[in-house]
């Protein structure tokens, strides 16, 4: 199941959100045939970020929820920041400003400086320049694309 567990973003970042989708069940079904629930996971994952990207942003939502939650019992920082990151993207779809900024920095657990990340994101409110490196450990140009897009449909960054 790994090998298809790429698969689904690649179409997805290209636009090919019915092929996307199409991997990610498939993804799904062979891990569950298999029982290899780390994959299970991910491919639920991948399910969610489509269901973000079309605008069904509940169900998603309480999936990043429960991997939050689920990681917090077990310790697992991989799944958290996966939850962390599912959110973000949710609170981006939202309008959701303060969750996406903690989401994203993820509270500053994950990032080697919270403060440059918080002030990179505000400043792109301003219409600032903003590089992958001004973000130091957030998820590179996933997180400077969603910012933007946020910004460009009028999302206000919290000061």
């Amino acid at each position: 199941p790994y090998a298809l567990s790429h698969l689904p973003q690649i179409e997805l970042w290209t636009g090919h959100w019915d092929l996307a989708e199409d991997y990610a069940q498939r993804h799904l079904e062979a891990a569950t045939r298999t029982g290899q629930h780390d994959q299970i996971a991910q491919a639920r994952y991948n399910l969610a970020l489509i269901d973000v990207m079309r605008g069904d942003t509940a169900s998603a939502r309480e999936l990043a929820l429960e991997t939050l939650a689920a990681s917090g019992h077990d310790g697992d920082r991989w799944n958290e920041r996966g939850g962390l990151g599912l959110l973000g993207h949710c609170a981006l779809a939202d309008g959701d400003a303060a969750t996406m900024l903690y989401a994203f920095t993820a509270g500053g657990r994950f990032v080697e400086a919270p403060e440059a990340c918080g002030d990179a994101l505000r400043a792109l409110a301003t219409g600032a320049e903003v590089t992958v490196q001004d973000l130091p450990g957030v998820e590179g140009n996933i997180a400077v694309a969603l910012v933007r897009r946020a910004l460009t449909e009028g999302i206000v960054i919290p000061a």
